[in-house]
């Protein structure tokens, strides 16, 4: 068997890079643990000055009484409260299918359902009664949406806003993902403004 120039010189380069590939891996494997010392030291000293500043930051407790965020619950009635199903009457069908081939899942219905709808509480019961610590850091949150229907931006803006301890949330970013429904721009916009400002 003679081998073509061409697919010796492609060998014996793949035979090379492969050499150097191993002798690499061999030398990181052989290199000292006081190489890297330096940074390991330095990561510990941030470790614990960040364990020192969070010190105050008790763990949560289980107690006999509810939560210390647990939410005072009101009764409500109405489409989907307290996660209950939702239908279409059946005078509605026609547009409640339209809307369905539109965005992908029942719209029609999804709009009856209140902005700040009540949800069904799924924990543990064992998860009312934990008490959790109160000096804690603020946190944004980011939704990302691409030409989702108005009421479900909306809707999730509130759940968010309705569920999360005031002192906790500093900012709601809503980041359109290039929409193209027009709802979608400065009628959202207008709706947030009017509702929390800018």
């Amino acid at each position: 068997m003679r081998l073509r120039p061409r697919l010796l010189v492609k060998l014996v380069l793949a035979f090379l890079i492969c050499l150097l590939l191993v002798h690499l891996v061999v030398i990181a494997s052989l290199r000292q643990p006081e190489d890297l010392t330096v940074r390991d030291e330095d990561f510990v000293k941030h470790k614990s000055k960040r364990l020192k500043e969070t010190s105050a930051i008790h763990p949560p407790i289980l107690k006999e009484e509810l939560g210390n965020f647990e939410p005072v619950l009101e009764r409500r009635s109405g489409p989907g409260e307290g996660g209950e199903a939702a239908f279409a009457a059946e005078d509605e069908k026609d547009e409640e299918k339209r809307m369905l081939l539109e965005y992908g899942f029942d719209m029609f219905v999804s709009d009856k359902i209140s902005l700040d709808r009540s949800t069904k509480d799924l924990r543990e019961p064992e998860c009312k009664y934990w008490h959790y610590p109160t000096q804690l850091p603020n946190a944004s949150v980011i939704i990302i949406f691409h030409n989702e229907p108005f009421g479900t931006v909306v809707r999730t803006v509130h759940s968010v806003v309705n569920t999360v301890p005031k002192q906790y949330l500093a900012e709601v970013i809503l980041l359109d993902d290039a929409s193209t429904r027009a709802r979608l721009m400065k009628p959202l916009e207008d709706h947030m403004s009017e509702l929390y400002g800018d």
